[in-house]
């Protein structure tokens, strides 16, 4: 058996003191570490790829705001001691965690970092999301043939979500620009994307 690529890592969160609710809401602080299986060399994952987040929730739930980093290189906690290499590919799998081209894991793929800032009005049912950051090998879609847009980028992106009866529908605009790399097919370093989903239970 072949036991490059497996994927394996832990959740953890942490909520505020129920001191911290009149000034913060009902908040907390949350992580993920996704990183390689050892196969069979010691029983945990390890290089490990990140994300950190914190958020809260105001008004009874009624908003929710949050932040969230992540680092798609390995060896990416700040108190790894090893060199920072970009995680999904290696030798053996050069196409990369994927699926018909498109990243399994993180949208952004391999060996990158990006700063997201979210709000969400529950009520309404509306999600506004800013995105900063650098990405690595590409956004999305990858192919080691090709270099696809990448290097800085920023993008936002805005959903809202209708309900009638059982049924809802979600329309999303967003739009994202990236520094470097050539437009290839779909992949462009500006892109405006528009998509609708539908949610209806048989």
């Amino acid at each position: 058996m072949d036991s490059s690529g497996q994927i394996a890592g832990f959740d953890a969160r942490l909520s505020c003191p129920n001191a911290w609710v009149k000034h913060l809401g009902t908040c907390a602080v949350y992580t993920q570490w996704m990183g390689e299986d050892a196969a069979g060399q010691i029983p945990l994952p390890y290089k490990f790829m990140t994300l950190w987040g914190v958020e809260s929730a105001l008004s009874q739930g009624k908003y929710r705001a949050f932040a969230e980093w992540t680092d798609t290189n390995a060896n990416s906690l700040p108190w790894d001691t090893a060199p920072a290499f970009p995680g999904y590919v290696n030798g053996v799998y050069r196409q990369g965690y994927t699926q018909g081209g498109r990243w399994v894991g993180p949208a952004q793929g391999s060996g990158s970092q990006v700063m997201t800032l979210g709000w969400l009005d529950a009520s309404r049912q509306r999600l506004l999301k800013f995105h900063k950051g650098r990405i690595h090998t590409s956004l999305g879609s990858y192919d080691p043939r090709l270099t696809a847009p990448h290097g800085g980028m920023w993008g936002v992106s805005m959903s809202q979500t209708f309900a009638r009866h059982a049924m809802t529908l979600t329309p999303e605009l967003g739009y994202t620009q990236l520094a470097d790399g050539s437009n290839q097919r779909g992949s462009k370093r500006n892109n405006w994307r528009l998509g609708v989903a539908m949610t209806l239970p048989f």
